[in-house]
C-alpha cells in the first residue's frame, strides 16, 4: 500500500510555513519567506502537476539556494547555514535526476523529504525569532 501526500495539502503548508515567515520572522525569515512565497506561485503557474517539467523545478531550486546563500553571507544566525545545506541537497538531487534518472517516486520522495527539512528549518528560526523579539521587548519594559 502507498501513501501518497495530496498537492494541495503541500502547497497549503508551504503557504503557512512562508506567510508565518513573514508575519513573525526577522529579516532573515522575512527574505526566505518572501522569495519561498514567490517561487510557490511561479511553481503553481508553471509546472505540470503530472510532472516532466524538471527545468521550472531546477529554476525554482536556484532561486531558492540563491536566496538561502544570500541571507548566510548577511546574517550572525546559524539556521541559514542549515538551510542553504538543504537548499544545495535539494538542487543538486534535481541535477542528478537529470543527469541519471531514477524512477520518479524515488525522485519525488527525496524531494518531500528535503521540502519538510526545509519547512521545518523556517518554522524553528521564525519561532524562536518572535521569542527572542518578545524576551527584547520584555527586557526593554523592564529597563534590562
Amino acid at each position: 500500500m502507498v501513501f501518497t501526500l495530496p498537492i494541495w495539502l503541500t502547497f497549503h503548508v508551504q503557504g503557512l510555513v512562508y506567510a508565518g515567515a513573514i508575519w513573525n520572522g526577522d529579516v532573515e525569515e522575512q527574505l526566505i519567506g518572501w522569495v519561498e512565497a514567490c517561487v510557490l506561485a511561479l511553481d503553481i503557474i508553471l509546472l505540470n502537476p503530472r510532472g516532466g517539467n524538471i527545468s521550472v523545478e531546477i529554476l525554482s531550486m536556484i532561486i531558492d539556494l540563491g536566496a538561502a546563500v544570500s541571507v548566510v553571507l548577511r546574517s550572525n544566525k546559524a539556521w541559514p547555514m542549515a538551510y542553504s545545506a538543504v537548499a544545495l541537497a535539494t538542487l543538486l538531487t534535481a541535477l542528478a535526476q537529470v543527469v541519471l534518472p531514477v524512477s520518479r517516486w524515488a525522485y519525488v520522495t527525496a524531494l518531500f523529504v528535503w521540502f519538510y527539512l526545509e519547512c521545518l528549518i523556517l518554522v524553528v528560526a521564525t519561532w524562536r525569532a518572535g521569542r527572542a523579539r518578545r524576551a527584547r521587548i520584555a527586557g526593554a519594559a523592564y529597563g534590562v
